[in-house]
């Protein structure tokens, strides 16, 4: 969840990130869908879901003395109890029983349950820094639109230097004008 909002990915883009995406300082973006990859600046939330997701992985691997995979291209952050990488199917189980969980403990309502790509949605309307396209990965203005919730600030019509006097208005500005 925390690749998902802080990167702004998609479901799928999460779960195809590896150890080659997130080496470093920065992660790697693997956008689909015609956007731009970008580098993303890890903070600390996402390093530490970075370290758990490995430590899961790890102690997997282990228990199942399968094969390492020496590439880092081909070591998912997110695999299933037998160590392979984790299915689409197997990733959409994982959320549903998440959400199921969290409205059984009391963590969200079953009106507040979310998708995995309200994630990326959250991701963009919240970011502040910089520019929300370039930062989504998102090529046009239009498609960045369809993500960012945010609601704009704007001034009202006083500050905008015609001195909002709406008196000095005359009748006749209001009138329908016959053809």
């Amino acid at each position: 969840m925390e690749q998902a909002y802080q990167a702004r990915l998609r479901g799928i883009e999460v779960l195809t990130l590896t150890d080659a995406h997130t080496d470093g300082e920065v992660l790697r973006t693997n956008r689909r869908k015609g956007s731009r990859d970008n580098l993303v600046r890890k903070g600390a939330e996402t390093e530490e879901a970075i370290a758990m997701l490995r430590a899961r992985r790890a102690s997997i691997w282990e228990k199942n003395a399968g094969v390492i995979p020496i590439r880092a291209e081909g070591r998912y952050l997110f695999v299933s109890e037998d160590g392979e990488r984790l299915t689409e199917d197997g990733w959409q189980t994982a959320w549903e029983r998440m959400m199921r969980n969290a409205v059984k403990d009391g963590i969200l309502s079953h009106d507040e349950r979310f998708g995995l790509h309200s994630l990326k949605h959250r991701g963009v309307t919240d970011n502040s820094k910089g520019d929300k396209k370039e930062a989504s990965g998102h090529k046009t203005d239009a498609m960045l639109h369809v993500y960012d919730h945010s609601l704009p600030v704007v001034n009202d019509e006083s500050s905008h230097g015609s001195g909002g006097n709406l008196g000095a208005w005359r009748n006749e500005d209001f009138k329908v004008k016959a053809p």
